[in-house]
């Protein structure tokens, strides 16, 4: 898995909670859907959960202007990056493959 692509296509769109599905394409392969819209994967047998989001706190999707600075990946300031948790689910992603 390339971190860095996988993390520039994740955020690559604001995402709205409800609109999570226009991220399909980009997770690992088995994943199912539970009875509210939750992606999960059930890996082994154990009672452990490891947990992050896809969506955006906002009400609109809005391309998101990257700027890349070394290892620094940023916005211009005129949109959101929705990091924090993408970044997790980069990280999650990485242990499921």
């Amino acid at each position: 898995m390339n971190f860095k692509e996988t993390f520039l296509k994740l955020t690559d769109y604001t995402i709205p909670f409800g609109h999570e599905q226009e991220l399909e394409p980009y997770l690992p392969k088995g994943w199912k859907k539970d009875s509210i819209g939750n992606y999960y994967y059930e890996i082994g047998n154990s009672e452990t959960l490891f947990t992050s989001h896809l969506d955006v706190a906002t009400d609109k999707r809005q391309k998101v202007n990257h700027i890349i600075d070394g290892n620094i990946i940023k916005t211009d300031g005129k949109t959101i990056l929705g990091g924090d948790n993408k970044a997790g689910c980069c990280v999650l992603f990485y242990l499921i493959e």
